[in-house]
């Protein structure tokens, strides 16, 4: 329900822009995550998948899912992470770690 949701909702918006200023390009009219959303429905249903893969997914999914929510409390924009260089990113990189060591030790030891 979600895609076809998005695709009516773009080509409204498409429309309404259509008379505007042709030097701001037209929104996509399904957006890639929605399309990667939906081969990943595929592939689910009708593939049969091993289920040491589906371990090591549900783990991603949970990983990239608190990065998603993290970024978005933080307002975090990927331009300004790219131009904050390696050294920011490194240091972000050691602090997280660092952090992930405190937190499963705690959990090992409670």
């Amino acid at each position: 329900m979600l895609a076809p949701m998005v695709a009516v909702t773009s080509v409204m918006t498409r429309r309404r822009s259509s008379g505007l200023d042709r030097s701001v390009p037209l929104p996509a009219v399904v957006p890639l995550f929605i399309v990667g959303f939906l081969a990943a429905v595929l592939i689910r249903s009708f593939v049969p998948l091993p289920s040491e893969m589906l371990a090591a997914a549900s783990l991603v999914q949970s990983a990239l899912l608190a990065c998603a929510l993290f970024g978005i409390g933080a307002s975090l924009r990927l331009e300004e992470l790219a131009r904050s260089g390696a050294r920011a990113l490194a240091a972000g990189l050691v602090s997280w770690g660092v952090i992930l060591g405190l937190a499963l030790g705690l959990v090992y030891l409670g």
